[in-house]
């Protein structure tokens, strides 16, 4: 069989091994199951154990090292090559038991005496005879045991008899990848057993890997003869596929071939195939009409077909019977079948007039419905039977007859005067027939009523009646029927059309010349300034409004006849202008904030603004200087600035106002706690902050018993005074003790940030003091002071 299973490969795609001569072995491991390498294929015949599985085939080996081992036997010996040689020994023990056996009982024994194997296989099915087939397995695995049981006590199968179709030229398209199966049947009607099946098949395909071939016997079984494999070699040229599935199977019936391709991109045709049927004659009435089915194949009949040529009588009743013609229907050829006659109307079938009255039997009832065993007459002698004549009382009239233009029926053909339907005697363009049975006209006289037209154009054409003359009364050259006022002359078809709304040409439409026409160009056409809008169609303007009529009607949709205005003389119309009174509203005006429509777009201020007012800058303190102490009679300088040139700065302090431009220098009279207060103002606003300021005994005290407050200026009332600006009154001691003071303070500083800390009785001098102030926290830009506990600069 072949042991290109691994591959993909079909045993009956390799020509030595699907022969019909031949046979094909298939190989099972040791477990029963197909060996991996195993070819498949409907022709395959049986399969016997080899390698695969767990073990392979012990047998001798050559001597030495040129075998399969270096011994003289080996257990690994497999492939179909294996298979085939033990049923060869098998087919060997067989003839020894029986030696007459011939090549074909030897195929006939091990179909019968092979074991199904791999019953859990799907592929397995059973034939139409019983016999168990799988296109793995062919018929099962051999038994050597019952294989030379059966062969000692069986006897010759009949000689071999052969069926061919013939070549079944298709020329069929076959749909590329398509699961739908492109199928063609042959139907054969020779009994037979077959035993082995032989398919011809001719395809012109550019990857003949893609295609799928199945054949279908009468009983159903499919033998699957090419699957979908990878081979891309074109064409199947005149292969012959062989299958041993159908085994004992009758041949007689619908054998279908099924085709179908299974890869993309890939077309071929089906060119023609052939069906070759091998096996031996089976002796009997198939069809049961009492011929043998080897009688019917000398008389040509169909086998499976009670009756053959479907006349109603079996083949059986037509040759044993009648006397008939089983493959002729109507054996006298009287138009009626054998069975009508027989069985119906009592007619002899084999005599096509039985009652010898010239008439056939098949024209008595088929044609004449008259009965086929009763002579039929002709009372006129005319040559036809009264069944056929219309009248055959008249020899005048009868099938046959010449049809004249009277009103009867010569020929009868139930026509009357057919003839004359084409024929115009007269020229009238009236057919005969029209004016003998539809006017009442002469046929042979083309102006019936003489008033100049031709009977078929006042029928056709005008609609008058040809029997009555016509007149023109306005003497114009046009009918009556032809002109729309036969009373003016200068009203008829073929007129001048005049724009006034009259019809002159007679064509059913008023001023239809000036509908295209615009003679002052203003857009509107003469007939609509006419018609529908009443302006004067020669003047562009007709209100002399200084616009045209066109833009009236199609752009500003005023009226034409009536002039527009422009009342406050600003280019725009009153039908534009949203306010004719104000010659700055117009549709081209810019738009301004002032609570009006300017444009005259029907929103008000649209797409501006109004003015932003001015604010009043917020008064805003900037820095703020002031000592934590100072000493009685000394001067303690005060320093404020704002963040805005126009605030005034305004000192309280001690229960006194002072408004200074930045700097206020006051001298104390007394020690304690002094309560100070600094605002920014403008206007009605302000920016304020406050505080205190430690006054100290002077330092320079002398005891002597002056008062250490005391100082020129000094206000006795408030324990101060101070000058605005500058330090002014200061003696000169005064200016040497401040010096000398702001000298030691520099140097404690540097002193303290040395050692990490402060000796004591140092005086903190001009360090600037931070304090809450509620208010100034509320305005716009109030000043952002720094920590308390830093000195001021």
């Amino acid at each position: 069989g072949g042991n290109g299973g691994s591959n993909g490969d079909d045993s009956n795609y390799d020509g030595y091994s699907n022969s019909r001569f031949t046979i094909a072995v298939g190989a099972v491991e040791d477990d029963g199951e197909r060996s991996y390498y195993s070819e498949p294929g409907a022709n395959l015949l049986i399969v016997a154990p080899s390698d695969g599985g767990a073990s392979g085939i012990t047998t001798t080996d050559i001597e030495g090292s040129g075998g399969y081992s270096n011994g003289d036997w080996t257990d690994s010996f497999g492939g179909t090559s294996s298979a085939t040689p033990l049923v060869t020994g098998i087919i060997a023990q067989m003839l020894e038991a029986n030696s007459n056996l011939t090549w074909r009982d030897v195929q006939h024994i091990l179909v019968n005496s092979a074991r199904t194997n791999d019953a859990s296989d799907g592929g397995w099915f059973t034939n139409g005879a019983g016999h168990d087939f799988n296109h793995q397995y062919g018929h099962g695995v051999i038994d050597a045991g019952a294989a030379t049981d059966l062969a000692a006590v069986w006897a010759n199968v009949q000689p071999e008899v052969n069926y061919t179709s013939g070549t079944l030229t298709v020329n069929q398209a076959i749909p590329d990848n398509s699961n739908t199966w492109t199928t063609f049947t042959h139907t054969v009607n020779q009994g037979m057993k077959v035993e082995s099946v032989e398919v011809l098949f001719d395809a012109t395909h550019s990857y003949r890997g893609d295609l799928e071939v199945v054949l279908v016997s009468p009983d159903g079984s499919e033998s699957e003869l090419a699957a979908k494999h990878s081979d891309s070699g074109n064409d199947w040229s005149d292969w012959v596929f062989t299958s041993n599935a159908n085994w004992d199977e009758m041949s007689d019936g619908d054998w279908t071939l099924k085709v179908r391709d299974q890869g993309n991109d890939d077309t071929g045709t089906l060119n023609y195939w052939s069906l070759s049927l091998h096996g031996t004659n089976a002796i009997v009435d198939s069809d049961g009409d009492g011929l043998w089915d080897s009688n019917e194949t000398t008389h040509n009949t169909d086998p499976l077909d009670p009756d053959s040529d479907d006349d109603g009588l079996s083949d059986g009743e037509e040759v044993l019977d009648w006397g008939t013609d089983p493959n002729s229907a109507d054996s006298d050829l009287d138009g009626l079948s054998d069975g009508d006659e027989v069985n119906t109307y009592g007619t002899n079938p084999l005599d096509d007039d039985s009652d010898d009255d010239g008439l056939s039997d098949g024209d008595e009832i088929n044609i004449y419905g008259t009965d086929p065993t009763v002579y039929d007459a002709d009372a006129d002698n005319d040559g036809f039977y009264w069944f056929a004549d219309c009248d055959d009382d008249n020899s005048s009239v009868y099938p046959g007859a010449v049809e004249i233009l009277d009103g009867v029926d010569q020929n009868c053909n139930d026509m009357t005067d057919e003839g004359f339907s084409g024929l115009d005697s007269d020229g009238d363009e009236l057919s005969d027939f029209d004016e003998f049975h539809n006017y009442s006209t002469n046929h042979l006289d083309n102006d019936t009523d003489d008033d100049g037209l031709l009977d078929g154009e006042e029928v056709n054409l005008y609609g008058s009646n040809p029997l009555v003359a016509d007149a023109d009364g306005d003497v114009d050259g046009y009918y009556w029927f032809d002109d729309c006022n036969d009373s003016d002359e200068n009203i008829h078809p073929g007129a001048d059309e005049l724009l006034n709304g009259i019809d002159e040409d007679c064509d059913g439409l008023f001023d239809e010349d000036f509908q295209t026409i615009d003679s002052d160009g203003d857009t509107l056409t003469d007939l609509a300034e006419y018609s529908t809008f009443g302006t004067n169609w020669s003047n562009p303007d007709t209100d002399g409004d200084g616009l045209e009529d066109g833009a009236e009607i199609w752009y500003y949709f005023s009226d034409p006849l009536v002039a527009d205005a422009d009342a406050d003389v600003d280019g725009w119309y009153h039908f534009q202008d949203c306010d004719e009174g104000n010659a700055s509203i117009n549709p081209g005006a810019i738009e301004i904030w002032n609570g009006l429509d300017d444009d005259c777009d029907d929103l008000i201020d649209e797409g501006v603004y109004p003015p932003v007012p001015e604010q009043e800058p917020q008064p805003s303190l900037e820095t703020v200087r002031v000592p934590y102490q100072s000493y009685v009679g000394e001067t303690a300088g005060f320093r404020a600035t704002s963040a805005n040139t126009d605030d005034e700065i305004q000192w309280l302090i001690e229960g006194q106002n002072y408004s200074v431009d930045s700097a206020l220098s006051l001298v104390f009279g007394s020690v304690g706690e002094k309560n100070w207060e600094v605002c920014a103002v403008n206007g009605n606003l302000s920016d304020c902050l406050n505080g205190t300021i430690t006054i100290l005994a002077s330092p320079s005290s002398t005891g002597d018993g002056e008062a250490s407050g005391n100082a020129t200026g000094q206000n006795s009332g408030s324990g101060l005074s101070g000058t605005s600006g500058a330090a002014g009154g200061l003696t000169s001691a005064q200016y040497f003790a401040i010096g000398l003071l702001f000298l030691l303070v520099i140097m404690l500083a540097f002193l303290v940030g040395r050692r990490g800390g402060g000796g004591g009785g140092a005086v903190k001098w001009s360090q600037q003091q931070k304090f809450t102030n509620p208010g100034s926290a509320k305005l716009p830009g109030a000043p952002t002071l720094p920590p308390s506990d830093n000195r001021w600069e």
